[in-house]
């Protein structure tokens, strides 16, 4: 069984004025609705990077390190969100995230690991 949906969009040409403050009040709601804890949060939001786990035959420990920065310089943004760092040393004990959360006090843990195996990755 198929089933088609064809949907017609049409958009004027020139939007008024009144349509342009309606249409701009309508987004900036939904931004605030969306995203509260960005638009609304008067604290910034504070992320955890944990080192991530690399399995490999070889030693990679630059490329953990690697990760690790990369994602602190591309997720930090002043005012919104606060990256913390993590000691290796202070998670080793802790098995769960969420403890580990608890523990620094933060909203957001970021965890993964990297596979290497022959020529490909994931």
């Amino acid at each position: 069984m198929t089933l088609d949906i064809k949907i017609d969009v049409c958009y004027p040409t020139v939007m008024s004025k009144r349509g342009q403050e309606t249409l701009l009040s309508i987004l900036l709601i939904a931004f605030i609705f969306i995203f509260p804890s960005i638009s609304l949060s008067k604290s910034p939001i504070k992320l955890a990077i944990l080192p991530f786990k690399i399995y490999s035959g070889e030693d990679l420990g630059y490329l953990r390190q690697g990760i690790s920065q990369m994602l602190e310089s591309r997720l930090s943004w002043e005012g919104h969100i606060l990256i913390i760092e993590v000691c290796e040393d202070s998670i080793k004990k802790t098995k769960s995230i969420t403890k580990i959360g608890q523990g620094l006090n933060v909203d957001y843990v970021l965890c993964g690991s990297l596979t290497i195996f022959g020529g490909s990755a994931s």
